[in-house]
C-alpha cells in the first residue's frame, strides 16, 4: 500500500487507512496444537472428537480480570485441532505461561475439564511459551483499492517502461480481527470480482492492447470492491467484537448490551421480518449470495427504525403519564 501511496504522489488514497474502532483490536493470541488424543475428563468424549463443531471451553474463573477461555475452531480431518489463548497484554495468562512449568500448571488449574496428559504432543507446550503469538488489526481499509497511473503521454513507448495498474486484495484491501470469520471468504470474493472485471476488459478490448485491458479492469474492480471493503470492515467493528470475554466492568456492560441488542434484532426480524433484520453477524453467515455492503445498509436501516420505535414508544409513555397525571389532578379538585 505504502508502495502505491508513494506512486500516487501520497495524496492519501491508499495511506493511512481508514480505521474503525474495535474492542478486539490489539488483542494479542497464541495458539496451542491439540493432539488427537485431547478430551475432557467427564464424558463429553465423543463432542471433543467431533471436529466439525465449534467448542468454547470455560475456565474456572469466569468473572473478573483474570476470566479466561480457550477457542476451538472447526477443523477437517487429517488436521488438529488448535486452542487459541486470546487476551490482552496485562492479562495474567501471559505471566503465567512464560514457562513450560507455569503453563502446565495454568492449563491444568484453569481448564480442570481438560485431560491434559493427552491433550497435548510431546514438546507443544516448548513451542508454545518459546513463539511470540500474533496481535489482532484494527479494522481498515484504504480509500482505494487500485492505482491506475496516468497513460503515457508517448504511445510508442508503452510496454515494459509502463505500469498498467496495481490492486489490492485480501489483507492489504481489508484488514480486521476474525470476529465474523470472513477473511479467507473475503479475499476469495476479491480474487472473483477482479477476474469478473479482467473478463469484462477483455470483451471490451480484445482487439486493443493488453495495456488497456488491465487499466479498465483495475478501475472496474476498484469501483465495484470498494463499497464493500469499506462496509466489510464496519461490519467488523460491530458484529461480534465481545466474544473473547474482555475482562473489565466497562468490557462487561458493553458485551451486556451487545447481547441485548443481539436478542433485541432477532425479537424484532421475528415479528416484523419486513421491517426489521437480525444481527449483522447472523446475516454475515446466513445471507451468504448477498454483499457486505447489502449487509451493512440492512444493518443501519434496522438501526434507524429501532431508534425510531423506542422514541415513539417513549414519547407514547410520557404521554400517557402525563394524561394520567392530568387526570389524577382534575379528580382531586
Amino acid at each position: 500500500r505504502q508502495a502505491m501511496e508513494d506512486a500516487d504522489g501520497a495524496r492519501g488514497h491508499f495511506e493511512p487507512p481508514v480505521m474503525r474502532a474495535s474492542p478486539a483490536a490489539n488483542l494479542k493470541y497464541k495458539v496451542l496444537v491439540l493432539s488427537d488424543q485431547f478430551g475432557f475428563v467427564n464424558d463429553a468424549a465423543e463432542v471433543a472428537k467431533d471436529g466439525s463443531s465449534m467448542i468454547s471451553v470455560r475456565g474456572a474463573v469466569t468473572d473478573g480480570p483474570s476470566r479466561m477461555r480457550l477457542g476451538l475452531l472447526p477443523v477437517r480431518p487429517p488436521q488438529r485441532r488448535t486452542a487459541n489463548i486470546i487476551a490482552y497484554d496485562d492479562h495474567v495468562v501471559w505471566e503465567h505461561m512464560s514457562t513450560v512449568r507455569g503453563a502446565e500448571r495454568y492449563l491444568e488449574n484453569m481448564f480442570p475439564q481438560v485431560d491434559w496428559s493427552k491433550a497435548l504432543e510431546p514438546g507443544e507446550l516448548d513451542r508454545f511459551v518459546a513463539a511470540s503469538g500474533g496481535r489482532f488489526p484494527t479494522p481498515q481499509a484504504p480509500n482505494r483499492l487500485a492505482y491506475v497511473p496516468p497513460p503515457h503521454r508517448d504511445s510508442n513507448k508503452r510496454g515494459d517502461e509502463e505500469c498498467v495498474a496495481a490492486v489490492l486484495l485480501g489483507d492489504a484491501a481489508h484488514c480486521f480481527p476474525p470476529d465474523l470469520g470472513q477473511g479467507v471468504n473475503s479475499a476469495l470474493e476479491d480474487v472473483l470480482v477482479l477476474d469478473e472485471a479482467l473478463e469484462h476488459s477483455r470483451d471490451l478490448y480484445r482487439a486493443t492492447s493488453p495495456v488497456e485491458i488491465g487499466r479498465y479492469a483495475a478501475t472496474r474492480y476498484r469501483r465495484k470492491r470498494e463499497p464493500d471493503a469499506r462496509a466489510l470492515v464496519n461490519l467488523v467493528a460491530v458484529g461480534y467484537p465481545w466474544q473473547y470475554s474482555q475482562p473489565g466492568r466497562i468490557q462487561s456492560f458493553r458485551t451486556k448490551l451487545w447481547a441485548l441488542n443481539y436478542l433485541l434484532r432477532a425479537a424484532l426480524h421475528r415479528a416484523l421480518p419486513a421491517w426489521f433484520w437480525p444481527a449483522c453477524f447472523l446475516m454475515v453467515q446466513n445471507y451468504t449470495d448477498e454483499s457486505y455492503g447489502t449487509i451493512w445498509r440492512r444493518a443501519q436501516r434496522t438501526t434507524w427504525r429501532i431508534v425510531v420505535l423506542l422514541v415513539t414508544v417513549l414519547g407514547a409513555a410520557i404521554v400517557s403519564v402525563m394524561r394520567s397525571a392530568s387526570m389524577f389532578g382534575a379528580a382531586a379538585v
